[in-house]
C-alpha cells in the first residue's frame, strides 16, 4: 500500500514536471528546461545528474530498484533528448535517446511480465536509435523479448 502510494505520487510529480518542460519548450527556454530535467532527477529519484551521467542503464537499474522508477528516468532522458534536438545538438540528443531506450529495456526486463506501455515506448525509441549502437546487454533484451519488429 505504501509503495503503491509512493509510486502514484511519483507519477503525479513526473506529470507535473513534464508539463513544466512542455511550457518551457513552447517558450523556447531550452536551457531552463534542461535545468528542470536535472532538478527532476533529484526530486523524483533522489539522484543528481552527475551520478546519473556516470553510470549506464544496467548499473542504474538496481539503484532505482523498481520498474516505475526506471520508466521515470527513461522519460526524463527522452525529454532531455528532445531538448537537445530542439537546440540543434544532434549528438547530445542521440545520446539521451539511447539512454532512454536502454533504461526502458531494463524496466521491461525487470518487470518479469508483459508491459504494453513499456513495449510501445520502446518501439517509439527504436525509431531514434540504431540498435547496433546499444550496449550488448540492451541488444540482448531486445532479442530475447522479441521487441524488434
Amino acid at each position: 500500500m505504501i509503495e503503491r502510494d509512493y509510486l502514484m505520487r511519483m507519477v503525479q510529480q513526473l506529470t507535473a514536471a513534464v508539463a513544466r518542460l512542455f511550457q518551457l519548450k513552447q517558450q523556447e527556454k531550452y536551457d531552463q528546461a534542461l535545468q528542470e530535467v536535472e532538478k527532476a532527477y533529484g526530486d523524483l529519484l533522489g539522484l543528481n545528474a552527475q551520478i546519473i551521467s556516470m553510470f549506464d542503464a544496467a548499473t542504474l537499474a538496481p539503484l532505482l530498484g523498481h520498474a516505475e522508477k526506471m520508466k521515470t528516468l527513461a522519460t526524463l532522458f527522452f525529454e532531455q533528448a528532445e531538448l537537445h534536438r530542439l537546440k540543434h545538438e544532434p549528438e547530445h540528443a542521440q545520446k539521451f535517446y539511447q539512454r532512454a531506450l536502454e533504461m526502458l529495456l531494463e524496466a521491461y526486463r525487470s518487470r518479469g511480465e508483459e508491459d504494453a506501455e513499456c513495449r510501445e515506448k520502446i518501439q517509439v525509441l527504436l525509431e531514434y536509435v540504431n540498435v547496433h549502437d546499444l550496449r550488448p546487454g540492451s541488444a540482448d533484451i531486445l532479442r530475447q523479448n522479441r521487441l524488434l519488429e
